[in-house]
């Protein structure tokens, strides 16, 4: 019986140190997921001051050039009129553009915000 505890323990421990080395290889993210991952954290830093919490998704289409970037309010929040959600809209766009304008092989890509709900 003691034999079995050990082989088990032994197959744990090797298996658990292959994934640990998998998850300290390198890697380099593609371009997509890096300009949806910087322009998310950004959204996510100018909202955080915001009176309302806003939840956001980023989407890349490359074939299209154009970064779609769909708003709607987190859970819990208060109904916005349509002139506040329109603000929202024109802020995050402007926010995106400014970020965009960074990098030369993003110039080409068209910015699209719009208020999901």
């Amino acid at each position: 019986m003691k034999k079995i505890y050990v082989a088990a323990l032994l197959v744990v421990l090797c298996m658990s140190s292959a994934y640990a080395d998998a998850l300290q290889e390198k890697y380099t993210p593609t371009r997509q997921e890096w300009v949806k991952c910087y322009f998310s954290q950004q959204i996510q830093c100018k909202t955080n001051y915001w009176e309302k919490r806003y939840a956001h998704n980023v989407i890349v289409y490359e074939k299209e050039k154009l970064i779609s970037i769909a708003l709607t309010l987190a859970n819990g929040q208060d109904e916005l009129t349509e002139e506040q959600k329109e603000s929202a809209c024109n802020d995050i766009k402007a926010l995106a553009e400014s970020l965009r304008n960074i990098y030369d092989w993003l110039k080409d890509y068209k910015v699209q915000v719009q208020f999901v709900l």
